[in-house]
């Protein structure tokens, strides 16, 4: 949490150096699991209360564990609603975009962006439906960049956002089936699509995205090889939603 607020304290700093309505910058949180998307959507809706801003985003994701074998292998995802701290963090991804965007009375508005995330993926796995089933653990640095097209008067109540990115995925910790190195671990990129409701009327904060991989997890596999499919759904507790809740 310290680190979340130094960031988001940074990128205030930075919006008071560079005009605010060409600025682009938004910090986001995912996560799969019941209770953590509670905590963060709180906490990261009060910050957005407190800074005045729609400074998060916040987000409930699933990933989809493609098995590219036919031999046994099965990867299975923890419980999203168990209270043990590996299925709290089973699915995490925390991060930060920064650009430009435009800021045209039109219909039509643009932007670009870069990105940095990081990404924690905690699943089972077992060969030959065996009992066991062993722990994996992967964590990952995604850098990217990507554009934005709005549509909507940019004082109307509901602007429709588009976002698509491409992202570099490095893998930074792996400890799991096949051992415990990074080395087990390719690097590859990833597309990032979302449509997001922006505004103030009453469905700002929502959207839907995806991630899609373009490459496969392990390192020369011929079988108990793994692909990662994410999809999420957006809720974001606004500051308008807070106040107008509220009363402040």
């Amino acid at each position: 949490m310290k680190k979340i607020l130094i960031l988001a304290l940074s990128l205030m700093a930075v919006e008071q150096t560079y005009s605010q309505s060409h600025l682009y910058y938004k910090l986001d949180v995912g996560t799969n699991h019941i209770y953590s998307f509670a905590v963060a959507n709180l906490a990261t809706g009060w910050l957005n209360a407190l800074t005045d801003r729609m400074l998060f985003d916040n987000a409930y994701s699933y990933t989809y564990l493609n098995d590219l074998d036919n031999t046994g292998y099965k990867s299975k995802q923890y419980s999203i609603t168990g209270i043990t701290a590996r299925e709290f963090f089973s699915d995490v991804t925390a991060g930060a975009k920064i650009g430009y965007q435009s800021a045209s009375p039109e219909v039509f508005n643009w932007g670009l962006f870069a990105s940095a995330h990081y990404r924690v993926n905690q699943f089972k796995s077992s060969i030959n439906n065996i009992d066991d089933e062993l722990h994996n653990d992967i964590q990952r640095l995604l850098l990217g960049g990507g554009i934005l097209l709005s549509f909507g008067d940019i004082e109307s109540s509901t602007r429709l956002t588009f976002e698509a990115a491409l992202r570099y995925e490095m893998p930074l910790s792996y400890k799991g089936l096949y051992g415990n190195s990074t080395n087990l671990l390719n690097k590859g990129l990833s597309s990032h699509f979302a449509i997001r409701v922006n505004g103030y009327g009453v469905l700002q904060g929502l959207g839907i995205y995806a991630d899609i991989p373009h490459y496969e997890i392990f390192k020369d596999r011929e079988s108990g090889n793994l692909k990662m499919y994410t999809f999420g759904i957006i809720y974001t507790i606004t500051p308008w939603k807070i106040k107008g809740q509220y009363g402040l």
